[in-house]
């Protein structure tokens, strides 16, 4: 056997199919405890979240839940405060002190439920480790079941070592891990419906979208998105069965999200169902300065934007910033419809180009992978799933990748059949590879290279 044929072989010889379920618990527990030992060297397990930027508002939200006080700021009292003065931080300082309609509530609820058994981070910490730990657990079984254990394993490699993003995020208390499993989860219910056209996979779709939404409000642009997509991956003669499967998908998800749509308008007394935090932060989208940073957001407290209004209570003043900032941006699209049209693909880039050599070599192999399964059932929910944050991040800005960080199960999948398909074909395959690519070449594929194994095995 040649050398170059070896990890084939490996792969055809222990690709079993009654390993798939061990393999996949093997590379939950080994991932999670990876995630948890990393922040445990970095000594971020137990420490509070850095002063400023979202962290330390969702822990606000969360700490005036577990303390009965509801959905909202209060005062922090010398218990919230203890851990910021532990680790020598100047405690975060509640603005304005009320209800809260600027963040969705699912984070912060899981957040609150881990300081019941007192105010500490580790719990938050170990919980997102779990989540990824999930995530790289469902995405090597599923590349285990296209492509065997050798692409498998290699996933969780690309997804441990290569990609420093989860390592980042599992320490940050922030969403991040959180959507990225309900995002994975979301793909594989999709991926499955594709496959068999299941009611059973609607329902489940639809209530891991609904949590999506409650976790990341901006994702509810993917429901349209989403509604088209499966729409149009259906052949005609199935249509009106799809039809109804899909609108029971989009249903439960709207079900999910509207008792808290509901609470939004109540407190607002206004129909602001998703909350404040998309129109205050519209000039963050759609002004000079966001052309200026092409199309990254920016704090418009330090900018000063909001120096004009006084300070009072949280619903009249959150209410004031959201008038005052939709208007502005409503403004100025008015007067630069160009500028306006351009933020869009900007943003789209600044987003998801790569920001280090990790990010470029997982964008890039996922690049190839989608090109592999282009045609399959993960191929076609891959592709609306990327065109729907797509969708939601030129709508909104770019956060230097952030956003890309749910879609990780997905593109870690892709780039699992990527490397695998580039090792294929330029190390087992390279003759035949380039009888196909040159012209000129001296030696055409055979029939035999032509009737090579194929890269993925048919789904089960």
């Amino acid at each position: 056997m040649k050398v170059a044929h070896v990890l084939s072989e490996w792969n055809r010889r222990w690709s079993r199919p009654q390993w798939s379920g061990p393999l996949a618990v093997v590379v939950f527990i080994g991932a999670s405890l990876f995630f948890a030992a990393h922040m445990q060297r970095k000594g971020l397990l137990d420490q509070p979240p850095e002063i400023g930027g979202d962290a330390t508002d969702y822990d606000l939200i969360a700490w005036s839940l577990s303390t009965g006080k509801g959905f909202g700021r209060e005062a922090p009292s010398a218990e919230f405060q203890a851990p910021y003065i532990q680790a020598g931080l100047k405690p975060p300082v509640s603005s304005p002190i009320g209800p809260a309609t600027d963040r969705p509530p699912l984070y912060p609820l899981l957040l609150a439920a881990t300081f019941r058994g007192g105010r500490q981070f580790h719990v938050i910490r170990i919980v997102q480790a779990l989540c990824l730990g999930l995530v790289a657990a469902a995405v090597a079984k599923r590349v285990f079941d296209r492509a065997g254990v050798v692409p498998a394993l290699l996933s969780s490699c690309l997804l441990l070592i290569v990609d420093p993003r989860p390592r980042t995020m599992a320490g940050e208390i922030l969403t991040e891990c959180v959507a990225c499993l309900l995002v994975t989860a979301l793909f594989l219910c999709l991926a499955s419906w594709d496959q068999r056209r299941r009611w059973r996979d609607v329902v489940l779709a639809g209530v891991v979208c609904g949590l999506l939404v409650l976790c990341r409000s901006m994702l509810v642009l993917w429901l349209p998105i989403l509604g088209l997509g499966l729409w149009s991956i259906t052949e005609r003669a199935q249509r009106w069965s799809a039809g109804k499967q899909i609108v029971l998908f989009s249903g439960l998800a709207v079900a999910i999200c509207l008792p808290w749509w509901v609470r939004n308008v109540q407190v607002l007394g206004e129909f602001r169902p998703l909350g404040t935090q998309g129109t205050e932060q519209l000039s963050a989208a759609y002004s000079d300065e966001a052309f200026a940073r092409k199309g990254m957001w920016f704090n418009l407290d330090e900018a000063g934007f909001f120096a004009s209004i006084p300070e009072s209570a949280a619903v009249p003043r959150t209410l004031a910033r959201s008038r005052q900032s939709e208007q502005a941006a409503k403004q100025w699209i008015g007067q630069h419809p160009v500028k306006a049209a351009l933020l869009w693909p900007l943003r789209v880039f600044q987003e998801f180009r790569p920001h280090g050599p990790g990010d470029l070599f997982v964008l890039a192999l996922a690049a190839f992978g989608l090109a592999i399964l282009w045609q399959t059932p993960e191929g076609r929910i891959a592709r609306w799933l990327i065109a729907g944050q797509m969708v939601a991040v030129a709508a909104t800005w770019s956060v230097a990748g952030r956003f890309v960080f749910p879609l990780l199960g997905v593109l870690h999948l892709l780039a699992a059949i990527g490397l695998w398909g580039a090792y294929v074909a330029l190390v087992e395959r390279r003759e035949t590879s380039r009888g196909w690519v040159l012209s000129g070449s001296d030696k055409r594929p055979d029939a035999g290279e032509l009737t090579a194994p194929p890269i993925l095995k048919e789904p089960a």
